[in-house]
């Protein structure tokens, strides 16, 4: 059951410092903060309470200053909220309803601002109010609302990000030695999904937002499942099937008249490592690697590295 807190300090120095370490303010002003700090209400949320229900119709921005919220989008579970997250835009940005449901996880403490309040002449300027839409629309178009609920063509047009990843190939041409080895990169690419906030990977499409296809991947002409099977046999020799079963999606479809080949990735409650291999299908010496996603690219952490980001990226779903 929610609880309202006391009023909030709009001269509150740790609230304010608080908020400026998160992305989506990074526009705004030290007096433009304690206009933002003016409309908020602070709520305590105890585990299980649900902040709101999908479909429903409230207009509300909520910052996570404590704890730890679960989003669910048509029954699947989506994404975690944790400390500094901002979520509910979308609403406010299109007004219309909730898109999925949150779930506290653990006690949380959460900031919460009406949307009518944030656009509101009275209470904030002009230049200020348009600061956040800006900052919003932003937020509401850099990350993967649903990938399952996201036209592949509409992937395609809005380009790579965080959550978007183009492959021209599945394999090696058919005329290189080798020929039915897959690319690294695209296992690559899925397991870093799988270790981020999930996302979609689309092969067949080239740099340039172009569809190219898959067929010529292949010596012979493949049926969808074939092709499907193919790859699924590859990701359960190069990673155990335990880490990713329920998590991956595939799906061949076409655009264009192209066939592409579509993996929607959920993210992982646990850490996925990938053993290394060279272009020739070997696995490399070495430890196995943890690919993450970073902005739109995939990358290898170093262990120091890896062993912060296991910290605090899977600490709720590894205790």
């Amino acid at each position: 059951m929610q609880t309202i807190l006391p009023a909030v300090d709009p001269n509150d120095s740790a609230l304010i410092d608080f908020l400026e370490k998160i992305p989506l303010f990074d526009q705004f002003a030290r007096d433009e903060f304690e206009l933002f700090i003016r409309v908020l209400v602070r709520k305590q949320y105890q585990p299980g309470d649900v902040v709101f229900n999908e479909n429903s119709q409230e207009k509300i921005l909520f910052i996570v200053e404590k704890g730890l919220l679960s989003l669910t989008i048509l029954g699947d579970k989506e994404k975690d909220f944790k400390r500094k997250a901002v979520f509910g835009e979308i609403a406010i940005i299109d007004n219309n309803t909730r898109t999925g449901t949150v779930t506290t996880v653990q006690e949380s403490i959460l900031l919460c601002a009406n949307g009518d309040d944030l656009f509101d002449e009275n209470k904030f300027d002009i230049k200020t109010s348009f600061k956040l839409f800006r900052a919003l629309t932003c937020q509401v178009t850099s990350y993967l609302r649903s990938s399952l609920q996201t036209k592949t063509r509409t992937l395609i047009q809005g380009g790579e990000s965080m959550h978007v990843e183009f492959k021209s190939r599945l394999r090696f041409k058919n005329d290189e030695e080798g020929s039915t080895r897959p690319k690294f990169e695209v296992v690559k690419t899925i397991v870093a999904f799988l270790n981020s906030n999930g996302g979609t990977l689309l092969v067949g499409v080239d740099k340039d937002k172009m569809p190219i296809g898959i067929d010529d991947n292949f010596e012979k002409e493949k049926q969808d499942e074939d092709i499907k099977q193919w790859l699924a046999q590859v990701l359960a020799s190069k990673i155990p099937e335990s880490a990713y079963v329920g998590l991956i999606h595939l799906k061949v479809e076409k655009i264009d008249d192209k066939r592409i080949l579509r993996v929607d990735c959920k993210p992982s409650p646990a850490p996925v490592w990938l053993e290394d291999w060279s272009d020739d299908g070997k696995k490399k010496k070495g430890e196995d690697q943890l690919f993450i996603r970073d902005e739109s690219t995939t990358k290898a952490l170093p262990c120091r590295r890896a062993y912060e980001y296991i910290t605090s990226h899977f600490t709720h779903s590894l205790s």
